[in-house]
C-alpha cells in the first residue's frame, strides 16, 4: 500500500490541539472509552495509535514529497495544500 504522505508520526491529538488554537476553539482530550461517544463511527481510528509511512512508496516510486507538511497547511490556513 502507498501512502503519499511527506510526514509520519502525527499524532491526532497534535492536530486536533492545533486547529482548535488557530480556529479559537476549546479541545478536550477523551479516553478511549468515551471515543464513541465523542466520534462515533470514527472512534476506532482515532482512539488508536496508527501511523503511516511513506518510505516505501518513496523507494519503489522514487518519489519525493514536497510542500510543506500537515501542521505547516493548517497554521497557514490552507490545510488542503
Amino acid at each position: 500500500m502507498y501512502h503519499g504522505i511527506g510526514e509520519q508520526s502525527l499524532a491526532i491529538k497534535d492536530i486536533a490541539a492545533l486547529i482548535g488554537q488557530e480556529n479559537q476553539l476549546p479541545v478536550k482530550e477523551s479516553s478511549v472509552a468515551d471515543a464513541p461517544a465523542t466520534f462515533g463511527w470514527l472512534s476506532p481510528f482515532v482512539s488508536r495509535d496508527i501511523w503511516g509511512s511513506s518510505s516505501l512508496t518513496q523507494q519503489e516510486l522514487d518519489w519525493t514529497p514536497q510542500g510543506i507538511g500537515l501542521l505547516q497547511a493548517i497554521k497557514n490556513g490552507h490545510p488542503e495544500s
